[in-house]
């Protein structure tokens, strides 16, 4: 089996990624952060197996307060592809390319539900630490941008964990 390549996204990944993230998070949930896919300080990128997208990544530099923080927002690996350590390599990738943007903190967001946290065990092995959660974390969101949760469906009553890691 060949490696992994990670590299940019271009627009003509769009529709897999939305799949990748429909299947993931539920139908719309690609739209609720569309808009912001190539602005300024995001990024946007896919790991690829011979030419197939295996999984991807959005992250962004959040410049408000002069705090220079990197936030990961999403990051899904086709379920075919998982358990082969793409998640391990994509996130660290995520935190590489955020630490260019020179951020001095990293916070990412973790879906929970049923108690399972799929990338917990990452964030472990990278020093990430747990700040806090909320309950509810998308209700609103869901309600609003009209998307379907795959546990919950509409309204999402699933958790966040809030995790970071100053760099």
């Amino acid at each position: 089996m060949s490696e992994f390549i990670i590299r940019d996204a271009n627009p003509n990944d769009i529709p897999v990624i939305k799949t990748i993230c429909d299947d993931e998070f539920g139908n719309g949930y690609f739209n609720s952060f569309s808009e912001y896919l190539f602005v300024n300080h995001s990024i946007l990128r896919v790991a690829t197996q011979q030419n197939t997208i295996a999984g991807f990544y959005f992250s962004y530099a959040d410049q408000e307060n002069d705090s220079k923080t990197g936030i990961i927002k999403t990051l899904a690996i086709h379920k075919h592809f998982r358990q082969k350590g793409l998640g391990t390599n994509i996130f660290g990738d995520a935190c590489i390319q955020l630490k260019q943007l020179k951020v001095q903190t990293i916070k990412t967001i973790i879906w929970k539900h049923n108690d399972d946290q799929a990338i917990k065990n990452i964030l472990d092995q990278l020093d990430f630490k747990l700040e806090y959660e909320i309950a509810d974390y998308w209700k609103e969101e869901s309600i609003l941008k009209g998307y379907d949760c795959p546990v919950c469906g509409n309204p999402c009553k699933c958790s966040a964990s809030i995790y970071s890691k100053s760099i």
